[in-house]
């Protein structure tokens, strides 16, 4: 071989051989900022970005963990103080509800309802038969009942037509027997010129100064001749009811208001003030409503009166009949007026 050729060769191998060792080279490393510098190297940087700085930790260099000391003591951190505060936001009221005026319905007057009868009691004195309109004979058998608790001295009578007193008897409540329901049955004669003539058979009682305290009574047919025709007896309750006043009551200002339920026979009642002497110092008449289904209606009554001083009376209300004439029905209480 030739020098010449030799040496080209060589030329060429070291020329390749430098060339390959370029391109397996590692490229240089960055120069590394030293630790103490990286925090203002960070600052500087976020600011020219603007971003807020953050606490960062160079890479590389971990931060060691504080670990906590048992035995120190707690020191309170101060609360920063903080700028005026801004007043709160208040949400809008709600808006004001709308009144509504609303009618009230019309009230009309009605009268005050008849009360049922449970509210009317039993009377003292009561007919268990011949009943209402019956057609009797002499002698009439007459049953009866008395409350002896309210009735002291009683009688039975049989009035006519044109008013003569047909019977009477006068009877007293044994003082064993104050508790007691008695029942009578008494044979009651009569004698009469016409064939069929109309009468009243009336039980009347009485309170201690002789004063009609109640009466109860019967419209019968008395036959001279023939076959009687009896009907039941209804008359067990009390016929007159008096609600208002009440018995023992005090009144004052010279007036007496009376209320009260009837039996109705002509549509009214008459109220009266009587003293213990039997003297009538008072007294005015009402109008009994439509009964109801009880056969009660209602009445009022209001009796003026004048007294100068105290005075004990016997209130009493009762009702006229025609045929025979006379009072048919009577109820009773005893009150105290006053001026």
């Amino acid at each position: 071989m030739k020098p010449r050729t030799l040496l080209r060769g060589l030329a060429w191998l070291l020329l390749g051989t430098e060339v390959a060792c370029q391109a397996l080279a590692t490229p240089p490393l960055p120069t590394l900022i030293p630790t103490e510098v990286l925090p203002t190297v960070v600052h500087l940087t976020a600011a020219a970005l603007g971003e807020p700085p953050g606490t960062l930790t160079a890479a590389g260099t971990p931060s060691p963990t504080p670990t906590a000391d048992p035995t120190a003591a707690f020191t309170p951190t101060a609360t920063p103080t903080v700028g005026a505060r801004q007043a709160p936001r208040l949400s809008p009221l709600p808006p004001s509800p709308t009144v509504l005026s609303i009618p009230w319905p019309t009230l009309t007057a009605t009268p005050p309802p008849i009360p049922e009868l449970g509210y009317v009691p039993y009377a003292p004195l009561q007919f268990l038969t011949p009943g209402e309109g019956s057609k009797v004979v002499s002698p009439i058998r007459v049953q009866f009942a008395v409350q002896a608790r309210k009735v002291g001295r009683f009688q039975l009578a049989l009035i006519g037509e044109d008013g003569r007193l047909l019977y009477r008897k006068v009877m007293r409540i044994p003082e064993g027997n104050r508790e007691a329901l008695l029942t009578y049955v008494l044979a009651v004669p009569f004698e009469i010129r016409a064939e069929v003539e109309q009468a009243r058979l009336q039980l009347v009682a009485f309170d201690e100064q002789g004063r009609e305290s109640f009466r109860t009574s019967l419209r019968l047919f008395l036959l001279r001749d023939g076959q009687p025709e009896l009907l039941p007896g209804d008359v067990l309750l009390q016929p007159i009811v008096i609600q208002e006043p009440r018995r023992g009551q005090l009144i004052q200002g010279g007036q007496v208001f009376v209320r009260g339920l009837a039996r109705p026979t002509n549509g009214m009642v008459e109220a009266a003030l009587v003293t213990a002497e039997g003297k009538v110092i008072a007294y005015a008449t009402g109008v009994v409503s439509t009964p109801g289904e009880d056969g009660y209606g209602l009445f009022t009554v209001t009796v003026d009166y004048q007294v100068t001083a105290p005075t004990w009376v016997r209130l009493v209300v009762r009702e006229y009949d025609a045929l025979p004439e006379g009072i048919r029905y009577l109820s009773s209480v005893k009150v105290l007026i006053s001026p």
